[in-house]
């Protein structure tokens, strides 16, 4: 028969009671460590951001004075790039990257990397800004 005694007991249940909350502290942990914010180059009427910073996810995220929140800058291929805002079109809040859909902390509304409502509560897409592309850099027009 197996037997513990009650340190052995406290310390086995403990283990057991908080092993649930390791998978959503270590997806709450990587989302968070997996944002790539960027200030970009300034050219006239558009920032750049290299290509180099594709390589390693899909998305990176502009900070920048000519944009009231950041943007999400998203590579669907290698010939295609958009970008949108990162305010939530219900209440202003801004949105966190969160696997591969943008997600509003306060009332929990959800889109695309491309911009388009998956849940609600808000009802409008997000704001897009025209996005180009050349040899060294992926630009957001302003």
């Amino acid at each position: 028969m197996f037997s513990l005694d009650r340190n052995k007991f406290l310390k086995f249940s403990g283990t057991l009671m908080s092993l649930p909350l390791l998978g959503p502290l270590a997806t709450f942990l990587s989302g968070c460590a997996g944002i790539n914010y960027i200030q970009g180059v300034d050219f006239k009427n558009k920032t750049g951001i290299t290509l180099n910073e594709f390589k390693i996810q899909s998305f990176v995220v502009l900070e920048n004075a000519h944009f009231r929140k950041p943007v999400l800058i998203y590579k669907k291929s290698d010939a295609e790039f958009t970008s949108v805002s990162l305010r939530c079109t219900h209440k202003g809040c801004e949105l966190d990257p969160s696997g591969n859909k943008l997600v509003c902390p306060c009332h929990g509304s959800e889109f695309s990397f491309e911009g388009k409502v998956l849940n609600p509560p808000a009802k409008d897409d997000l704001q897009k800004f025209q996005t180009s592309f050349d040899s060294e850099y992926v630009y957001v027009h302003y």
